[in-house]
């Protein structure tokens, strides 16, 4: 994200509305490529064949963020650490996120970062594989603007 100054020189009319904006000066505020929208709930994630669910902390056009939690797994003896490892060493993850109550996402994608949080292990998934004109992309671009909105209403009723 970014704040500048500019004029909106056209506009492009489709499901979801983009601005052509002139700019000048730039000041970076989001050294990210797509921003990231903080997110409630619980995403499903296949690693090596195997089917969690797992705590969702944001969420954005390229991938999410997640926590993966000691007690998502009552009776479970898997410590962080071998938590933790298996993420590292997973080649591949398919990520399935509801966007809507009958319709469900599902994206391939990489873990690009692990690391031991306060309340479990929390890692980064990157989404590969995915086209600037896929209709899979515009429907996760969708569903990431109107978290946005809801968020911003959120904060401005506060």
């Amino acid at each position: 994200m970014h704040v500048l100054a500019g004029t909106v020189d056209s506009f492009v009319d489709s499901d979801v509305v983009a601005w052509r904006v002139g700019v000048e000066g730039v000041d970076v505020t989001n050294r990210r490529r797509h921003i990231r929208v903080p997110a409630e709930g619980h995403i499903d994630i296949t690693i090596g064949g195997t089917r969690l669910s797992i705590e969702l902390i944001d969420i954005s056009e390229s991938g999410v963020r997640c926590r993966w939690r000691d007690d998502d797994f009552p009776g479970s003896d898997a410590e962080s650490s071998e938590r933790e490892r298996a993420l590292q060493e997973a080649l591949g993850v398919t990520v399935a996120i509801d966007i809507s109550p009958d319709q469900r996402l599902t994206l391939p994608g990489s873990v690009a970062w692990v690391r031991e949080g306060d309340q479990g292990v929390e890692f980064s998934v990157a989404f590969v594989c995915l086209n600037e004109d896929d209709k899979m992309t515009e429907l996760l671009r969708r569903h990431v603007l109107t978290l946005e909105r809801e968020q911003l209403r959120r904060s401005r009723s506060q």
